[in-house]
């Protein structure tokens, strides 16, 4: 689970609910392991594991479109750049030594890898293949991840907020008939999922939280229902629409369990918290939630019910991914996280250098002026003579 703490601790809860949506992956791949419960029970409520990958796509939608709808109210524009410097120390540092220690493994006879398994997820684009082996499977969810913050944030940028808001809303419509077609026809899920990813919706609803989270929260009924004792039967309903196991499930039930997912945000992070919010921040909780994204990655290749060895045994498995998930989030994830705030750090500095030079001088690039970007001087600072405004130049 990619995305982190420093962007969210303002938004209650956040790190909580990622919690859960590990628990839930956690839970669903143990099932069957040595030790642990029976895939019977397991099936009783569905696959909690994907159900727990969505929760995690709707946060993802919801936090990412937060904070590039901060910073296009902010500075008028979104610095693409920016935002792939933050997005590739965030999550490419533990993704690819994971890959890295999972070559290791291999080689010991730990985890089975082939050469298309590691070619497809060190480009991020294992998703498109089904053939994929149980100890990378998971990371189609991080291919997907990315494919996300590779589209989104230039489609804010080129098409607005509004314009872009109303594009995620029509998809979030057409992607269900795209997932009940890949539920079909299942020979041809490697064609179908390059014209509708079954999944692109739960990060869509996201974004529309985000986007119009405000405007809905505006609306009296909506908000007295997510005050009310009532909003706990949302949650209840998504573990039933989750257990569904006909093939309404592509097509309804998981639009649905999408909807839920967001409303259970937007209750736990915009409203007085209640018992549940309380539990989401607990010190104990959000840890687990800023350690998700090191525990997704490792759970995979020690919570393996096909592979019949003492690793792969419960209690032992859970103690091994949860050791190798605690090392990557300290060695790795923490230095480049620090990394990244220095980095950022000198930048704003610079910036902020370079503005107090502009604004020094008089100068101030006007925006409006077109391709050949003329300097403009509406405001020529007290002491500057207008009839040498050339001298306000900076030299080029």
């Amino acid at each position: 689970m990619a995305a982190k703490n420093q962007e969210c601790e303002r938004i209650q809860s956040l790190d909580g609910l990622r919690a859960v949506s590990i628990v839930l992956v956690l839970f669903g791949h143990l099932s069957e392991t040595a030790g642990f419960l029976s895939l019977d029970v397991y099936k009783r409520v569905g696959d909690v594991a994907n159900l727990g990958v969505r929760v995690f796509f709707v946060i993802s939608g919801y936090l990412i479109t937060s904070l590039l709808l901060k910073e296009l109210k902010t500075t008028g524009g979104i610095s693409l750049l920016h935002f792939y410097f933050r997005r590739a120390l965030r999550i490419l540092p533990a993704a690819y030594f994971f890959m890295l220690c999972a070559v290791v493994l291999a080689t010991l006879g730990i985890c089975s890898l082939t050469k298309q398994d590691l070619l497809l997820a060190s480009t991020y684009l294992i998703n498109f293949w089904d053939g994929r082996s149980w100890d990378f499977g998971h990371l189609w969810s991080l291919a997907v991840e990315e494919q996300f913050y590779l589209l989104w944030p230039a489609t804010i940028a080129l098409l607005g907020r509004q314009r872009a808001m109303r594009r995620a809303a029509w998809l979030v419509g057409l992607v269900p008939i795209g997932r009940a077609l890949w539920g079909v026809f299942k020979p041809y899920r490697s064609i179908l999922i390059f014209f509708a990813s079954p999944n692109a919706d739960a990060l869509l609803v996201g974004c529309l939280l985000a986007g119009w989270g405000d405007a809905i929260r505006n609306w009296r009924l909506y908000s007295e229902f997510l005050r009310s004792r009532w909003f706990y039967l949302v949650p209840v309903a998504i573990v039933l629409l989750n257990a569904d196991p006909t093939y309404w499930r592509f097509l309804v039930s998981l639009s649905l369990i999408n909807v839920g997912i967001a409303m259970c945000i937007d209750r736990w992070a915009h409203f007085p918290p209640d018992a549940v919010a309380r539990f989401l921040n607990l010190s104990a909780v959000r840890k687990l939630g800023v350690m998700s994204y090191a525990l997704y990655l490792w759970q995979q290749i020690f919570l393996n019910r096909n592979e019949h060895a003492f690793w792969t045994a419960f209690p032992l498995n859970l103690t091994l991914a949860i050791a190798c998930a605690w090392i990557t989030h300290e060695a790795i994830e923490k230095p480049f996280l620090r990394l990244r705030h220095n980095l950022e750090q000198k930048w704003r500095r610079r910036h902020s250098e370079d503005r107090g030079q502009a604004t020094a001088t008089g100068v101030v690039l006007d925006a409006t002026s077109g391709a050949d970007g003329r300097y403009a001087l509406p405001n020529l600072p007290i002491g500057l003579d207008p009839q040498k405004r050339e001298t306000a130049l900076p030299n080029s």
